[in-house]
């Protein structure tokens, strides 16, 4: 009877410290309801806001709405409802939540024999129980424990480089967008000129200074930049809805946004090497997988000392009793784990040759990206210092000749259509050059975000 007692108690137990699956069905009603009430100025946002100006000093920007929605500002926005990083921020917490329960000791092993013996005596049943222990003297389940705790450190790292990637991507396409408003504005300004030059053109032809085709190709122009003109606007609006879709906000979600060609100062040339040594995000991935393989390795290697195993043992033979205590404790002479020990020396000189792949990579990406703003800041300076100047030139001198009544209409096209276009180098140039500085940018030092303290907090 005590002994079914006792295998009830052990079972109910075990039974006790087991969890119970629970159901979590989608609900796709509930996520779009979710999806359509966000907004930029939520509360949310503005504390995440605030806690991103504590961890960065220098970005001392108040979060404020009524005067539009800024690019750092967006930027808040993005690090808070944007889908992919929420996917990368949960992924990353799985070897996390498994490392946190990593090092644990082996569940104990409970084994029952029960025999009959065949023949005719007084008490047939021979019956036999123990429970065996393991204990870890070798140290494995710490090693165990750094090494759930690096692969989740990696996989930290990977969300927020995941994070400043999408800041890259949410910088560029704001550059863009503003680029393209720029534009619409100076078409629109262009066909004021050009619709001037329409009517002045009509007037001549009616008094028959001019032929009809001359006519014709100022009206094909304007036309045809009429038809530019609306093709900018809805790809404009295409722009606003992507840079929506990366705040993670509805593409119907109301929002007035504030365009920028600018970015804040980039570091002085000469730190730049070390910035990136020491702040790169891909390098710090690429670290940590390394520091993955260096506690792999260790495991492997600490494996090669099995634990103890201990245990009690109770048996019943014929009505006679014994009790008495086992130990086992394997013989490390031919297994010795060599295998996985000469797979995980293999995978560390593998894991350091990626780094120093990556870290070649990066220096040559580095070079390219200061090429890439050079060459960008250098042809803005050319259109803006010696090409716009002449262009300003030509309509000053056409200016006057029509003051005196002397004017070609044709020449006064060619004479807009060239500052037209010189303006819209100089605008590409500049756009050019943002994204190329943003580029550059998301080489060096990233923004500290939540995630970064949540690394710290992990290794503590």
């Amino acid at each position: 009877m005590n002994r079914k007692l006792t295998l009830v108690l052990a079972l109910s137990v075990w039974s006790a410290g087991c969890q119970a699956y629970a159901p979590f069905p989608l609900n796709d009603d509930a996520h779009q309801e979710e999806w359509a009430s966000r907004t930029a100025g939520s509360e949310r946002v503005k504390d995440f806001a605030a806690h991103l100006a504590t961890l960065n000093p220098g970005r001392n920007v108040p979060f404020d709405l009524s005067d539009h929605l800024s690019l750092s500002e967006a930027e808040s926005v993005a690090l808070v409802f944007n889908p992919g990083l929420k996917t990368a921020r949960l992924k990353a917490k799985v070897p996390l939540m498994g490392a946190k329960e990593a090092g644990r000791w082996d569940d104990p092993e409970l084994d029952i024999d029960l025999l009959r013996i065949m023949e005719n005596v007084k008490d047939p049943w021979i019956i036999g129980s123990s429970l065996s222990f393991t204990i870890p003297i070798s140290g494995r389940l710490a090693l165990e424990k750094d090494k759930a705790f690096a692969d989740a450190d990696v996989e930290l790292r990977r969300a927020m480089l995941a994070e400043w990637m999408l800041l890259g991507e949410l910088r560029a396409a704001w550059v863009r967008w503003s680029g393209t408003l720029q534009r619409v504005v100076l078409i629109e300004a262009y066909l004021q000129q050009l619709d001037q030059v329409v009517a002045l053109a009509q007037k001549q032809r009616d008094a028959n200074r001019i032929g009809v085709p001359q006519l014709r190709v100022l009206q094909l122009e304007r036309v045809s930049r009429y038809g530019e003109l609306e093709s900018l606007r809805v790809g404009e609006e295409r722009q606003r809805v992507q840079i929506k879709a990366l705040m993670g906000l509805h593409p119907n979600a109301p929002l007035q946004m504030e365009p920028t060609l600018s970015l804040e100062p980039l570091i002085a040339p000469v730190a730049r090497l070390a910035q990136l040594r020491e702040h790169n995000l891909n390098l710090t991935v690429a670290r940590a997988e390394y520091q993955v393989s260096e506690h792999a390795l260790r495991l492997e290697i600490r494996k090669q000392f099995p634990g103890l195993v201990i245990g009690s043992v109770y048996e019943n033979d014929e009505g006679v009793f014994r009790a008495g205590v086992v130990l086992s404790v394997p013989i490390p002479l031919l297994n010795q784990n060599r295998r996985a020990i000469a797979e995980a020396r293999a995978a560390r000189d593998a894991a350091k040759a990626a780094y120093e792949a990556e870290y070649e990579r990066l220096i040559v990406a580095l070079s390219e990206a200061e090429l890439a703003v050079r060459g960008a800041r250098t042809r803005s300076d050319y259109l803006e210092q010696k090409v716009a100047p002449m262009v300003d030139q030509q309509m000053q001198d056409l200016q006057r000749l029509a003051n005196l009544g002397d004017l070609d209409v044709l020449v006064i096209l060619d004479a807009l259509t060239r500052t037209f276009e010189t303006k819209s180098q100089v605008l590409d140039a500049k756009v050019e050059e943002v994204v190329a500085l943003t580029e550059l940018q998301a080489l060096l030092r990233p923004l500290k975000t939540p995630q970064s303290q949540e690394i710290q907090d992990a290794k503590e």
